[in-house]
Order: C-alpha cells, then sequence, then structure tokens
C-alpha cells in the first residue's frame, strides 16, 4: 500500500503542532499486536516534545515487523514536502488543448 513500507510523520510532529494540528491518526495494517501500545507511546512522547523521543521512534519503526514477520522499515511516504510545480510548467489539460485548437 505504501511502497511495501511503512510510512511515518514523526519528523512532521513540530511542524503540524506549530500549525495548530493537534489530532492525529495512526493506520496499522499488519503489525503484530505486541507493537502497538509501545509504538503509541512512542508517538506519545514525540508530540509531548520529549528529548530523543523521535530518534526513539525511529528506531522502534526500524524494527517493527508486518504481517509475515520481516523488518520493513519506514519513509514518509505521501507526507514528504514536494516542491509545487508552477502553473506555467504543467501540461495542458485536454479540456485546454480542445479550447486552444478551437481558437
Amino acid at each position: 500500500m505504501f511502497n511495501a513500507q511503512a510510512q511515518s510523520g514523526g519528523t512532521y510532529v513540530d511542524a503540524f503542532l506549530a500549525a495548530g494540528i493537534r489530532h492525529f491518526r495512526i493506520e496499522l495494517v499488519d503489525e503484530p499486536a505486541s507493537v502497538v501500545l509501545p509504538l503509541l507511546e512512542k508517538y506519545l512522547a514525540v508530540c509531548q516534545g520529549v528529548q530523543g523521543a523521535l530518534d526513539e521512534l525511529s528506531r522502534y519503526l526500524m524494527m517493527v515487523p508486518n504481517g509475515n514477520g520481516d523488518k520493513q522499515g519506514f519513509g514518509p511516504g505521501s507526507l514528504a514536502p514536494n516542491e509545487e510545480i508552477a502553473w506555467s510548467k504543467l501540461r495542458k489539460t485536454a479540456a485546454e488543448v480542445r479550447a486552444s485548437s478551437s481558437k
């Protein structure tokens, strides 16, 4: 679902909090039940600004197994910031092409 790798927004928590975001959702797909409570505790520590919590979360996420027992690692997934493309650099839509060709 996420390129066979979990995604985490842990590194963006400070920016989320600064933007006023206070509610987060953690989705788990096939992680074993034994990792859920420690994972939630580590995310809570990050949200509370505990010193070293982000590093601890990152280390833990690297060790969390998937449903097959394999360590899956993690990445930012769709949360990674992307540079906005200038409007002038975008390809025209089919409607724009039709409109310009009918003039």
